[in-house]
């Protein structure tokens, strides 16, 4: 009785392969193709998921009323004591010095300037790059790991929340510097300081990414961010102009990514549009594309190494 029930399905097994290669052989080529729709729709749905995000921390932030407070004038706390030590040694606001090597001597702005970049740019920085220990300390690792999004939205997500945050401090600094410089600059100058600013988020990003990895690698990350942060505040003309740092620095300077982005910044406001200016926002949008490409892909590599030993979720 087993050896009849065998063999009928064995024969049922011949007839489903053959009619599945006679189908083949008859049947019309299917042409696969992405339909743009679905594209768009996915984008859309991205931005959706960031937005959760990014909603997600707001609402966390504001059940802590004098700590979004607290980070939200403390960019002017910070700026002050900056441009106070700045005026004892110089001796003023002015400086002949100063408009020697840099083209203006108006020390106050020279210097908010490229304080306001450099701590817009540091504080999403280091916010972003904690997004996913943030989410392993809250509980919600898990949760928001298994969504299917993007992981780049996952951190684009917390970048959103991080820029809307610290967008406060930024205005209100840039309130005080165009107060002091009114009457000295275009609008149209404004605009393209903020092309700078939009450029280095994209910048932020894919180093964001970098970190990111490095701390669901490592879970605590803060020792190398802060090394990092230490080591570009020597190579980025913050404060000071490039030509008073060592010859030696000045060849690092030149490969630091945040050094066009600072300078242009700076210059878009004090001198104008100038020929310099949008050459320093092309190298910034390409180095900024080129560690977008790189962190992504490191965020992958490290992913799919913890993926294969088991330890994506280990706290």
């Amino acid at each position: 009785m087993s050896s009849k029930l065998k063999n009928n399905q064995k024969s049922r097994d011949k007839t489903t392969t053959a009619t599945k290669e006679g189908l083949e052989k008859t049947s019309t080529p299917v042409i696969k193709t992405t339909c743009p729709n679905k594209r768009i729709s996915r984008f859309v749905g991205e931005l959706k998921a960031a937005w959760a995000l990014a909603e997600k921390r707001w609402r966390i932030e504001l059940r802590y009323p004098l700590s979004l407070l607290y980070f939200s004038i403390a960019p002017i706390l910070w700026l002050l004591p900056q441009l106070i030590y700045g005026s004892a040694i110089v001796g003023g606001r002015y400086s002949a010095e100063l408009a020697a090597i840099a083209g203006t001597n108006d020390v106050w702005v020279f210097t908010s300037l490229g304080l306001v970049f450099n701590m817009f740019v540091n504080i999403t920085l280091w916010s972003t790059a904690f997004s996913i220990r943030r989410e392993e300390w809250t509980g919600t690792f898990e949760v928001v790991y298994v969504t299917p999004v993007s992981r780049l939205t996952l951190i684009f997500g917390n970048a959103l929340k991080s820029v809307m945050h610290n967008g406060i401090g930024l205005v209100m600094q840039m309130g005080i510097i165009i107060y002091w410089y009114w009457g000295l600059f275009a609008f149209k100058d404004l605009i393209i300081a903020l092309l700078f600013l939009a450029a280095s988020l994209l910048l932020i990003q894919g180093l964001s990414m970098l970190f990111c990895a490095y701390v669901l690698w490592q879970k605590q990350g803060y020792r190398a961010i802060m090394l990092f942060e230490a080591f570009l505040s020597i190579i980025t003309p913050i404060t000071f102009p490039i030509v008073t740092m060592p010859q030696v620095l000045q060849y690092l300077t030149y490969i630091n990514p945040f050094t066009y982005g600072i300078e242009g910044f700076r210059n878009a406001i004090m001198f104008g549009s100038t020929w310099l200016t949008w050459v320093y926002l092309g190298i910034l949008i390409a180095m900024s594309i080129l560690f977008v490409l790189i962190g992504s892909k490191f965020f992958s590599f490290i992913e799919k190494k913890l993926r294969a030993k088991g330890t994506i979720g280990q706290y």
